[in-house]
């Protein structure tokens, strides 16, 4: 999983090989994003395998980022077994510059 921080946006990118979309589950709430499902196989449970190493069952990750987020503009693509998700930061997150009357000068808020 990799997770890339842009100005406006954090971009998650997660491999997920052989995972549909309706196996998928992603939850995005104040600063955390949790990304779960199941790999499905399609193993014989009668077959004698010398190597079996495909995951099976069901997995969650969850990520906590430094700022909260805004849930309700997320993106998520699922191709070719990569996720990638696109969540933007809350607008009260984001810096913002005021003006000062003073010297004219700009302050930023984080």
């Amino acid at each position: 999983m990799d997770v890339k921080a842009e100005d406006d946006t954090f971009v998650i990118s997660a491999l997920l090989p052989g995972i549909k979309a309706e196996d998928l589950n992603i939850q995005v709430v104040n600063e955390s994003v949790t990304i779960s499902g199941e790999f499905k196989n399609d193993r014989d449970p009668d077959a004698n395998y010398l190597l079996a190493e495909r995951p099976a069952g069901r997995f969650t990750r969850t990520i906590t980022l430094p700022m909260p987020l805004n849930s309700g503009k997320a993106e998520a693509d699922l191709t070719n077994g990569v996720l990638t998700l696109r969540v933007p930061k809350a607008e009260e997150a984001k810096p913002k510059s005021i003006r000062s009357s003073a010297n004219k000068g700009i302050l930023y808020c984080f």
